[in-house]
């Protein structure tokens, strides 16, 4: 009898167990959002407060985007203003609960809309989709666009982007937006050209501009359509013309020339005409030529293995012109042995450029504006840090006055400065500069020419036999600690960096200015 007893107890006792088990599984779904009232396209991020332990959500936003959600905390953005309902299911393996609150989001216009957009492309053909991005602010509900020809009747699109082929012309395109409390527009001239697919475009392009006597430049048909035939005319080039698409053309003669290119095919022609387009330097001791078409390769006669030294992400870039061909170097600066993008010399430079040389450096600089910090142009020969010192360098220094010295352990230095009242570099402009040093008499003289005109010298100074490497372009050299330190980094653009190994005349100098020009 008391077994019997004992088992009822326990069965009751389990069963009361069970039954608050059950109780704890039970589920009131209730949720939350971290904001009530919003504007259209804000983000509404909903957050499960169910009692309970629910292992299931199913949730119903009305005119929401999303419109439905199975994630515990999801995030919902509405499109359209009104008052907007949300529903909660929530459920596991033992019970399910369910709710909805009929205003639970308020969502309005933004109170002001800005009109803007972005042409992927232009030109281009009418086989081709035209793709106009609408980048406008504010959400707007209603959107026209017009596309206006200067011939023709215009095109009006409701699209939100526009994303169509588009009959030939050149357009202005004007967007339209608004909602019922803002509205804007935004119009560009010109901002569209749809070209018949058998148009051409003339355009002339090449690998580089500039030569030397009896040297060649690589030209490079830059046409946009359907050209199918080119006829080149080159001023003082061989050959005078050609009909290949991409022609070699070598030059005999120092001097500035004309290019004309027509390119064409059964039904249209186009021509593009270059005054001054290719420059011709003399050739006579000439020891490189680094045009910076888009690389620092060499096109001299010795054709050396210049490179890009880099160091904390900084690169050397090429950018638009200094004239109408070819690409000008852009240098980024730096700080001291932690970042910068210099040029590197080969040994192969000690060669055809020996020891002691005279030279000739004939290069474009354009600063980006005023300067406080030393800006070099280059470096030759050992530096300080080393024994012995012996070298020659030039920079562009505070006030935008340009500085040369020569220097050799235990000897006085021949330095040269600009003065604040001849050319001042940091203008924002592009200037040519010539470093002529050489020897004189037993001496040595150093002369500094700003656009063909003599700005300071400094002559009759003892020769230093300044060593030919290393040399760096866009940096002075220093050895800190054992470690190559580059230091005063370039900061702006150079073009056409030339040396000779001789010393210009002042005529010499000014004619090579003047070939530019």
């Amino acid at each position: 009898m008391k077994n019997i007893v004992k088992i009822i107890s326990l069965s009751c006792v389990l069963l009361l167990s069970a039954c608050a088990e059950d109780t704890k599984k039970e589920l009131a779904a209730a949720f939350d959002s971290d904001i009530k009232e919003a504007l259209v396209g804000d983000d509404i991020t909903f957050t499960d407060q169910t009692i309970g332990e629910p292992s299931r959500w199913e949730w119903t936003f009305e005119g929401g985007e999303p419109e439905t959600s199975q994630l515990s905390s999801p995030k919902v953005k509405w499109m359209k203003p009104g008052t907007y309902a949300v529903k909660l299911r929530v459920s596991n393996k033992y019970s399910s609960s369910e709710i909805e609150k009929s205003a639970c989001v308020k969502i309005d216009y933004h109170s002001s809309v800005t009109a803007d957009f972005e042409v992927e492309k232009t030109p281009l053909f009418d086989d081709e989709v035209v793709f106009i991005k609408n980048t406008s602010t504010g959400y707007p509900e209603n959107v026209k666009w017009t596309l206006t020809p200067k011939e023709g009747d215009p095109v009006v699109i409701t699209d939100y982007d526009i994303n169509q082929k588009i009959p030939v012309g050149e357009y202005s395109v004007k967007l339209e937006i608004s909602t019922p409390v803002a509205s804007d527009s935004k119009e560009v001239a010109d901002a569209l050209t749809v070209l018949d697919r058998y148009a051409v475009i003339a355009a002339i392009g090449c690998e580089n501009s500039t030569t030397y006597e009896g040297g060649k430049v690589n030209f490079r048909d830059a046409s946009a359509g359907n050209a199918q035939k080119w006829l080149w005319t080159f001023e003082g080039g061989e050959p005078a013309t050609s009909t290949e698409q991409n022609p070699v053309v070598t030059y005999s003669t120092a001097g500035s020339y004309k290019v004309v290119l027509k390119a064409y095919n059964d039904k249209y022609d186009s021509f593009d005409e270059k005054e001054g387009y290719v420059h011709v330097l003399p050739a006579s001791e000439l020891v490189f030529l680094l045009p910076f078409d888009g690389s620092v390769k060499d096109y001299g006669p010795n054709a050396l293995g210049t490179s890009v030294v880099t160091k904390g992400g900084f690169e050397l870039t090429y950018e638009a012109p200094r004239n109408n061909g070819g690409t000008s170097a852009k240098f980024p600066g730096g700080t001291k042995g932690q970042s910068y993008a210099v040029i590197a010399m080969p040994t192969a430079l000690s060669t055809v450029y020996p020891d002691g040389s005279d030279f000739t450096l004939s290069v474009w600089t354009k600063l980006p504006g005023s300067i406080s910090a030393n800006n070099a142009i280059f470096a030759q020969g050992n530096c300080p840090g080393t024994t012995p010192v012996n070298q020659i360098w030039s920079r562009f220094q505070s006030g935008g006055v340009i500085r040369c010295t020569a220097e050799a352990t235990g000897m006085s230095g021949n330095t040269a400065t600009s003065s604040a009242s001849a050319t001042t570099f940091d203008d924002g402009n592009w200037h040519h500069v010539c470093i002529v040093y050489f020897k004189n008499n037993g001496k040595q003289d150093l002369r500094i020419y700003a656009d063909g005109e003599k700005l300071v010298e400094a002559n009759g100074k003892d020769d230093k036999g300044t060593l030919t490497l290393p040399y760096y372009i866009g940096c002075n050299l220093r050895l800190t600690n054992g470690e190559w330190a580059p230091e005063n980094m370039f900061t702006g653009w150079m073009d056409d960096y030339v040396l000779y190994k001789k010393g210009f005349t002042a005529e010499e100098v000014k004619a090579l200015y003047q070939l530019y020009n």
